[in-house]
């Protein structure tokens, strides 16, 4: 699955006033477990790959490709009949659906990021409300999911909303963070 997307990062008085103007009709809340190599040279090659947990456990790795002011996504899912998170992960376990390149196949526990998300839909855009928490940092971000440009750009008229893209996702914000504590 192709994932295209705009990441804007928000503050908090932002995220509640558009929580407010957009009235969510769904509540989630996930914990997106990271895994990597020691040197994370999935992420230098601009993959992500993470275990997340809402009601079961879920396997997504995602390639990742800057396109102008917007992310796209390969996106990958694998159900994991586990009932808790690894410390490590054996990427060949999986088959050859797997596309990491010629990457290690065993990778370790980086940590974890938790999200409250808040969605909404206008036309064809999911609209993500995110608070994140990661270390002891709390960020906030508006994910625009869209197929056509020009409604994310209705929308963002719409919203009166003219902030600049952040090409910097949350395990890049993450991993920013993990450094720091390291």
């Amino acid at each position: 699955m192709i994932e295209k997307e705009y990441k804007y990062l928000i503050t908090e008085d932002e995220f509640l006033s558009l929580k407010q103007k957009i009235n969510p009709r769904k509540f989630v809340v996930q914990e997106n477990y990271y895994f990597d190599t020691e040197n994370l040279e999935y992420f230098k090659h601009n993959m992500t790959v993470r275990i997340r947990k809402k009601e079961d456990l879920q396997l997504q790795i995602k390639n990742k490709e800057k396109v102008g002011s917007y992310i796209e996504s390969l996106e990958q899912h694998f159900d994991l009949p586990l009932k808790e998170i690894p410390n490590k992960i054996n990427l060949h376990t999986l088959g050859a659906q797997v596309k990491y390149l010629d990457l290690p196949p065993i990778i370790g526990l980086v940590g974890k990021l938790k999200t409250e998300r808040y969605i909404a839909h206008y036309k064809d855009i999911k609209i993500c409300l995110d608070k994140n928490f990661y270390y002891d940092n709390v960020d906030f971000e508006l994910e625009l999911e869209f197929q056509d440009r020009k409604t994310v750009a209705d929308f963002l008229k719409l919203f009166n909303f003219n902030h600049p893209t952040n090409k910097v996702g949350k395990y890049e914000r993450f991993l920013s963070k993990y450094k720091e504590e390291e």
